[in-house]
Parts: C-alpha cells; sequence; structure tokens
C-alpha cells in the first residue's frame, strides 16, 4: 500500500505517540506500539498490539470493559479488539451495532488493515453489503 510508506515515525519532541503507532501498526511492529503506547492512556492500536504479542486473554478482558461500561459507545472499537483476539461471531455483532448507530469508524471499513481479520467472515461480507460496499 503506498500509504504505508507515506507515514515515517519522527523522534523530535512535539511528535505526536498515535501518528508513531499508526506507523508501527502498519509496518506490523507490535512491541513498537506497546513501548510508545505508555505516552496515550487508551489506544485501539495497543489492544491489537496485545493480541498479537500473546496477551489475547488482557486485550479480551479491555473489550469486554469497554462493553460493559458503555455498549453503544464502544461498539466500534469492542468489535475491533474482539476480531483481533480471533472471537470473529462477536466482533461482527459489535461492528453491526456500530454500523446501527452511524459509528464513524466504519467508513474505511472497505480498506483498512483493522478489519483484517474478518475479511473472508459471510457476516463481514453482509455488513459490506448492507453498507453498499459490495
Amino acid at each position: 500500500l503506498a500509504y504505508r510508506n507515506s507515514i515515517r515515525p519522527t523522534n523530535s519532541p512535539d511528535s505526536i505517540p498515535g501518528t508513531m503507532m499508526t506507523y508501527y501498526f502498519l509496518k506490523d511492529e507490535y512491541d513498537s506500539i506497546l513501548f510508545f503506547g505508555n505516552r496515550i492512556p487508551y489506544s485501539l492500536y495497543k489492544d491489537i498490539a496485545l493480541t498479537r504479542t500473546g496477551q489475547i486473554e488482557k486485550a479480551k478482558k479491555i473489550a469486554d470493559s469497554l462493553e460493559t461500561s458503555s455498549p453503544y459507545n464502544n461498539a466500534f472499537q469492542a468489535g475491533i479488539i474482539y476480531a483481533w483476539t480471533g472471537e470473529k461471531q462477536k466482533a461482527i455483532e459489535k461492528l453491526n451495532l456500530a454500523y446501527r448507530l452511524y459509528d464513524f469508524g466504519l467508513i474505511s471499513i472497505k480498506v483498512d488493515k483493522l478489519f483484517d481479520p474478518l475479511r473472508n467472515e459471510e457476516g463481514f461480507k453482509e455488513l459490506l453489503k448492507k453498507m453498499g460496499l459490495e
């Protein structure tokens, strides 16, 4: 992807840690995400990095707590985390809820790497059809 190489991390004091985490996510450098993630209180990339570094149970607990604290406001985030933990049906349920709630996070569903664990799932393909993207 062309945009993978367009984002470069910087060590300048005014750099945005979120941009660095996006860069490392696109490069599959999950240990770096966890290292830089301590600078910001919450990031979906940190949760994904937990799953990719073998800390799946910790990521599941985060998704469960998001769902418990506010199931409607956190449907998108919980859905993404569940997708990366392997709970694909639960992820699709949450993303369908996010769709019904007009969640802005779904705007890049067709191309964003966040959704890669679900691309081959029938429920995901149905969601794309519902959204008019298939």
